[in-house]
């Protein structure tokens, strides 16, 4: 199965929206024309319908921020400490390898044979990907 593109995951973002707005409009009529206890059921029902969609999307949506930020500010630590230092460069310049397309690293090459000749093209792509920029 293939990966959904960008536009594909902002419409199911919109529909689910859509899906969960229509859901707490439907709750509060219900509200508002219901006795005091089913007043307070549909309000709960409504909170319900709006966390249902929304509890999955932030459980894959935050452990994968967190380890974002983690990672950066890992990265961001080493530059700041071993700035300079040839291991950091390599380092940063392998990372670039597994994270940049293709087509960036052939721009990055720029007609050099070895991609490794370009090191401090590569270190400085890395550190622009994770907006660690000097």
């Amino acid at each position: 199965m293939a990966p959904l593109s960008v536009r594909a995951i902002r419409l199911l973002n919109l529909a689910a929206a859509g899906w969960t707005a229509a859901w707490f409009a439907l709750a509060a009529v219900v509200a508002v024309e219901a006795h005091p206890f089913g007043r307070l059921l549909s309000v709960l029902l409504g909170v319900a319908v709006g966390l249902i969609p929304t509890a999955p999307l932030l459980a894959l949506w935050l452990p994968l921020q967190l380890a974002w930020r983690r990672d950066r500010l890992a990265v961001a630590r080493a530059v700041r400490l071993w700035d300079g230092e040839p291991e950091l460069d390599e380092f940063l310049a392998e990372r670039a390898l597994m994270h940049l397309s293709y087509e960036e690293l052939r721009t990055l090459a720029d007609g050099r044979l070895d991609i490794f000749e370009a090191r401090g093209r590569l270190r400085e792509a890395e550190l622009h990907r994770l907006g660690l920029d000097r």
